[in-house]
């Protein structure tokens, strides 16, 4: 299910809060992403969102217990994963699966097409890819 707020510019995705109990994801630690996480990142979201303001897009999602974010500011060429210039990060296996994914996402819209190449150049510009 996906509804668009026009007025907002804000697309809403999934249905209904994530599901909590064994199913769901743990964390290693308070306010970190588990390790085990990599197999279940390619799946679709329960929840997310994309909003586009200018030369910008910003995907935020839920990952078990916690929101994630990835924004792409397509005039500086810059991408930040939860508020935090990738450039700066040691990024681990299931990050960048994160990043990848948004880009199939990106690549799935026609709406976001604008997007697709500088945020592919973007991307490649980490060495870990």
């Amino acid at each position: 299910m996906s509804i668009m707020n026009k007025d907002t510019n804000m697309e809403t995705v999934g249905s209904g809060p994530q599901r909590t109990g064994k199913d769901s994801h743990t964390l290693a630690r308070k306010g970190s992403w588990s390790r085990d996480i990599t197999k279940r990142v390619m799946s679709p979201p329960k929840e997310s969102q994309i909003i586009t303001f200018g030369d910008r897009i910003t995907y935020t999602f839920t990952v078990g217990k916690d929101v994630g974010s990835i924004h792409f500011d397509m005039g500086r060429g810059e991408i930040f994963y939860r508020g935090h210039n990738i450039s700066n990060l040691d990024l681990e296996k299931w990050q960048m699966d994160l990043l990848i994914r948004f880009e199939e996402i990106l690549k799935g819209e026609a709406r976001y097409e604008r997007f697709v190449a500088a945020y592919i150049q973007s991307l490649r510009k980490i060495p870990t890819l």
